[in-house]
């Protein structure tokens, strides 16, 4: 009798069909989500938010059907959320130390796109290190956003075709790489997913036409940055090239005559 009464409290077929079916939706509205900034870039700072809540739904609808919760003991629920926000504030603290623990580290992005210390240099004929001349005076600043780990804190920059630029990024975020790249206009997916497969060169095809400048891959609390020359007048964009980042972290560079 309890094991039949149990049975029948558990939902049907059809129920979890439904369930799957939902789930399928929301799937599609992350995915479709990721265009978002592309036709409303007003609607970037939504983005990371709606991803946590369409996350939080999918979660409860698994935990509550599929693993059963809904229809078991308390005690059992219990037990999962009780360990889940264990290990949730484990994680956070851990974050939480890194930020704090971790200095600053500059980098320089050397012409032959290697990256060497911003105070030091190796001798390559002695192996000795040497005192490198102080770094060009950065010219446009930029870096990821604090608050969005995927958005850049500007999404214009402009300079005068022909001139030197000197772009100082900063990764401002917490858990996540990033880049900056610099490449023809309506390109920077087309740059992005032609990278995939270069993750040893900072997620850049080193031979891609369409990369004009870019600022090597650094980790959170680091900075890098590169001087280069200005091409010539007209519109261009720049991106983060790491890999999922490209659709909310771009911006436009105009360059004007």
């Amino acid at each position: 009798m309890q094991s039949s009464a149990h049975a029948s409290g558990h939902p049907t077929p059809a129920t979890y069909a439904k369930i799957a079916s939902i789930l399928a939706v929301i799937t599609a509205i992350e995915f479709g989500i990721f265009y978002v900034p592309d036709y409303a870039p007003g609607l970037k700072s939504v983005i990371v938010p709606a991803f946590i809540l369409l996350s939080a739904v999918k979660f409860a609808l698994v935990g509550m059907f599929y693993m059963h919760l809904k229809f078991d003991s308390r005690l059992f629920s219990g037990f999962f959320v009780g360990g889940l926000l264990l290990a949730t504030t484990v994680i956070i603290a851990l974050m939480a130390l890194f930020a704090i623990v971790s200095g600053e580290r500059i980098i320089v992005a050397a012409p032959d796109d290697t990256t060497v210390d911003a105070d030091t240099t190796t001798d390559t004929t002695t192996g000795a290190d040497t005192t490198d001349t102080p770094m060009a005076a950065p010219t446009h600043e930029i870096g990821s956003a604090s608050s969005d780990e995927f958005v850049f804190t500007a999404d214009t920059m402009t300079a005068a075709a022909g001139s030197e630029v000197t772009v100082k990024f900063t990764n401002n975020a917490v858990t996540q790489q990033h880049n900056w790249v610099l490449v023809q206009d309506g390109t920077k997916d087309d740059v992005a997913t032609g990278g995939l497969a270069f993750s040893t060169d900072n997620w850049v095809n080193p031979d891609d036409p369409n990369v004009i400048a870019s600022v090597n891959l650094i980790s959170p609390g680091e900075s890098a940055q590169i001087t280069f020359t200005a091409p010539e007048a007209g519109t261009y964009q720049f991106v983060c090239t790491y890999p999922g980042h490209n659709p909310t972290m771009h911006g436009t560079f105009e360059v004007t005559p």
